[in-house]
């Protein structure tokens, strides 16, 4: 049994856990179509607990026409705390793999996910559900690859009409 260290793995340990928790990615191609997906990525440790990045990534996907839940929406103070007060990390987990069990068709990870007890929880939900998982990362190289691959197309229809 792999335990976790206090603020997560190390980086050696990564692709044991990952092999123990039996987490295998899905290529991006699975999201050429508009899915509902949750977004995970860590949070604990990062500047503005990460809100930057979840909100880029949850803008682009909604771009893409994803919908997206987003928990870094979420811990936007519906729990009702207040500043200095500790997060309701049960109630919020709660909500999390509510939305995972229930609505999801897939989660897309962030950098770093691999490193975060709280997404590791999520993903190995999501895999036990038989979700796919997506690195955002690598859906934003395939995505930009097929926008150009079809602008490209058009234009060529064009010339050649």
């Amino acid at each position: 049994m792999v335990t976790m260290p206090e603020g997560g793995i190390h980086c050696e340990e990564i692709d044991h856990t990952l092999a123990v928790l039996k987490i295998n990615l899905t290529p991006p191609c699975l999201l050429d179509r508009p899915r509902i997906v949750y977004l995970a990525g860590p949070m604990s440790g990062h500047v503005g607990h990460n809100y930057p990045a979840f909100n880029h990534a949850e803008e682009v996907l909604k771009e893409a026409g994803h919908v997206v839940f987003s928990p870094a929406k979420l811990d936007h103070g519906i729990w009702g705390n207040r500043p200095g007060s500790e997060f309701p990390l049960r109630r919020a987990f709660s909500a999390y793999t509510n939305f995972i069990c229930n609505r999801a068709e897939a989660v897309v990870v962030l950098p770093g996910w691999e490193r975060s007890r709280g997404t590791l929880a999520e993903v190995s939900l999501a895999s036990v559900l038989g979700l796919p998982i997506v690195e955002f990362a690598a859906w934003c190289e395939h995505d930009y690859k097929m926008v150009r691959h079809i602008k490209c197309r058009l234009m060529f229809k064009r010339e050649g009409e």
